[in-house]
Formats: C-alpha cells, sequence, structure tokens
C-alpha cells in the first residue's frame, strides 16, 4: 500500500468513524436530558470541538482528492474515487453551511432561558449532522473500495 492511500484512507477513515459514532452512540444520550443539560453539554461539546471540526472535516476531502489526482486511465477504482471525494466534498458543504451557523447561535444561547425556537434550531442542525454523517460513510466506504480495485 502506497503512503497517500494509506494517509487518505486513516484519515478518512477516522473522521468518518468518529462523527458515527457520534450521531450514534452520544447525541440519543443527549436528546434525553431536560432542555436546560442538553444545552449546557452541546455546549460545552461546541467550545471543545467546534475549532478543531472544520480542519477534521477538510483534511479528508484534500487528502482524497491528493490521491484521486494519481489515478491515470479511467476505471473502477477512478470512479470510486471521485465519488468518495464527491461525498468528502458534501459534508464539507453541509458543515460550512448548515452546522456552523446552528453551532454558532447555540454558543449564545442561555440554557436557563433558551429561545422560543430552538427545538426547531436542533432539528434542523440534526438533519444536518445525521446527513453529513452519512455522507462521510458513504464516502469512506467508496474510497475502501477504489483502494481495493485499485
Amino acid at each position: 500500500m502506497r503512503m497517500l492511500e494509506l494517509i487518505a484512507l486513516v484519515v478518512s477513515g477516522f473522521v468518518a468513524c468518529a462523527d458515527f459514532g457520534l450521531w450514534l452512540f452520544v447525541y440519543p444520550v443527549i436528546r434525553h436530558l431536560p432542555p436546560r443539560y442538553r444545552i449546557e453539554v452541546e455546549q460545552r461539546f461546541f467550545k471543545r470541538f467546534g475549532r478543531i471540526t472544520p480542519f477534521l472535516v477538510t483534511a479528508p476531502f484534500a487528502c482524497i482528492l491528493l490521491y484521486a489526482f494519481r489515478f491515470t486511465r479511467n476505471s473502477v477504482a477512478n470512479k470510486e474515487v471521485w465519488g468518495s471525494l464527491f461525498f468528502f466534498g458534501a459534508a464539507l458543504a453541509l458543515t460550512i453551511w448548515l452546522d456552523e451557523p446552528a453551532n454558532q447561535s447555540l454558543k449564545e444561547w442561555n440554557p436557563e432561558i433558551p429561545p422560543p425556537d430552538w427545538q426547531q434550531t436542533r432539528w434542523q442542525w440534526a438533519i444536518a449532522f445525521g446527513t453529513r454523517v452519512f455522507s462521510q460513510m458513504a464516502g469512506f466506504v467508496l474510497l475502501c473500495l477504489a483502494i481495493a480495485n485499485r
């Protein structure tokens, strides 16, 4: 296995699996908390991970893009790696346009007195986050197939 393949596989796999684990195991527990504690926990998450999330979502896209330029002939693996790049690009776009604005508004909320539309904002964020998670997992699976078919 070449070094660029390994880096693309490890970086994209880490990000996709970390987000999937967060979506699958952590957020269902947070959803059952009372509103005040739910907002406080989510604010702490965004305070800690909000700085590295843009980097973590961008890194797989950059690694896969570098790997995709290595393909010189039209093959199944070439199509799979560009499909993987599409899905990670979609995840990056969802992060920029939907996740970050919701995260910024959440930082300003008072947990004692949430805004009247806080549940609608969280629902929109949950849909965007879930779509991002599945987009990353689809991209990771396609990258694995591309490396296997190379």
